[in-house]
């Protein structure tokens, strides 16, 4: 693997990892606030949140595979899975 690619998928990773954490604090923050204060919306907005990190963290397995220097098959079996995954998660959120 080129040290460009190798260093650009480390900092997606990275920015996955985070984006992991910022979400899940999200689903809790909404989640509570959403029951104390009886509100739907923020039970929803939690719940859409919660779409976010699976969809988040299919993409960061994806990545963390890359890293590790799966075979180009399974690369590329795990970029349909992640696909998939988040075609459906976001599919979740119109429903």
């Amino acid at each position: 693997m080129e040290p460009t690619i190798k260093r650009d998928l480390k900092k997606a990773r990275t920015l996955q990892i985070l984006n992991v954490i910022y979400d899940a604090i999200e689903v809790i923050v909404a989640l509570v606030a959403g029951i104390t204060a009886n509100s739907s919306a923020l039970i929803g907005w939690a719940l859409d949140s919660t779409i976010e990190v699976v969809s988040a963290a299919t993409l960061g397995w994806r990545l963390h595979g890359e890293l590790k220097g799966i075979d180009e098959d399974q690369v590329n079996r795990r970029k349909k899975i992640t696909l998939y995954v988040i075609a459906v998660s976001f599919t979740q959120t119109q429903v």
